[in-house]
């Protein structure tokens, strides 16, 4: 990055917006400990976020299968509801 004059733009702290202090319940961990799967297709995991584009904000939405770690599929949309 050095070489071709590119440095990462540092942000403002991170505002938290999970509040885990709460009497509600909680879904359980169905994995924990087995993070090895037997099967292909048994066990998902997913993630979202947004990313800063030269068109505004996307929202990228992953689900990986956990057996070998393979994206199964991914979406990247202007909205959260665009297929």
């Amino acid at each position: 990055m050095r070489e071709e004059g590119l440095a990462c733009k540092r942000n403002k702290k991170l505002k938290t917006t999970t509040n885990s202090d709460h009497d509600k319940v909680v879904a359980p961990d169905l994995l924990t400990p087995d993070f090895s799967p037997a099967t292909p297709d048994k066990s998902y995991v997913s993630d979202m976020t947004y990313i800063w584009t030269s068109e505004g904000w996307r929202y990228l939405a992953v689900v990986i299968v956990i057996q070998n770690s393979h994206t199964h599929r991914h979406r990247c949309a202007a909205d959260g509801y665009r297929q």
